[in-house]
């Protein structure tokens, strides 16, 4: 879920705070160490056991992001994304070029004629088109490397509306791990949506994300297993027990 909505980084932060919250991952200020040794064995999914091994010593809470298991790990879940058109694939990027290429030669096109006839009739005002051509072509550039497609966030919307009221209710989540719901949460609205009364190690984590996170994510795919109390989908742990 976390993946769809914001990337790998995300999903293995949602996988961090999931962990913590088990009881498998000790958060000592910006430090994570893993429990113990037991605890890699303990975790389903490969995320899960890649960011555990990788904290077995204590590192920085962000030095897992360019760990290659972790990295590795949330390759897998892009794939199945990409699989579900969720995210845009090599081969979807591929198509959006020529309507790319298009659009920019309608709108430099149209440009140079409004230019070329002003500099006819005498006028040398044109750099409000100048201007306006170049947002525009570089806002058909940014659509262009936009990584959702279309069904991908017609997904988080509907995931946003499906756990609106999980959301509404977060005042009463807990932790321990005992439900999967605190990861849920995270994974669709972000970790600024979590409780600070009781998951306080979330903002000393990743305190701009708390204040920034808005967005909602996820979909688990096939690889997911939400109800077992493990790791959702790109997302990091939902898991509610170890």
């Amino acid at each position: 879920i976390a993946c769809l909505r914001d990337g790998d980084r995300e999903a293995l932060r949602i996988a961090i705070v999931a962990l913590i919250d088990r009881g498998l991952l000790k958060a000592i200020d910006a430090q994570l160490q893993t429990r113990d040794a037991d605890a890699v064995n303990l975790a389903n999914r490969p995320i899960e056991r890649a960011v555990l091994r990788h904290f077995l010593v204590s590192r920085d809470a962000d030095s897992v992001l360019i760990a290659a298991d972790a990295v590795n790990a949330c390759a897998a879940y892009r794939k199945v994304l990409e699989q579900h058109q969720l995210l845009a694939s090599p081969q979807i990027y591929a198509q959006r070029v020529a309507p790319l290429l298009v659009a920019l030669a309608i709108v430099f096109a149209i440009c140079g004629v409004r230019i070329a006839y002003a500099f006819a009739e005498g006028r040398r005002n044109v750099g409000f088109l100048i201007v306006l051509a170049a947002v525009i072509g570089v806002g058909l550039i940014i659509a262009y490397r936009t990584r959702l497609t279309g069904l991908g966030a017609e997904k988080l919307d509907d995931l946003k509306r499906l756990f609106a009221r999980l959301k509404d209710r977060t005042a009463t989540l807990s932790a321990g791990g005992k439900t999967n719901e605190a990861a849920l949460v995270a994974a669709v609205f972000g970790l600024a949506a979590l409780p600070a009364m009781s998951f306080p190690f979330v903002e000393r984590l990743y305190p701009r994300k708390t204040k920034t996170d808005d967005s909602g994510s996820s979909s688990c795919g096939s690889s997911s297993s939400c109800s077992s109390g493990s790791s959702c989908g790109g997302g990091g742990g939902c898991g509610g027990g170890d």
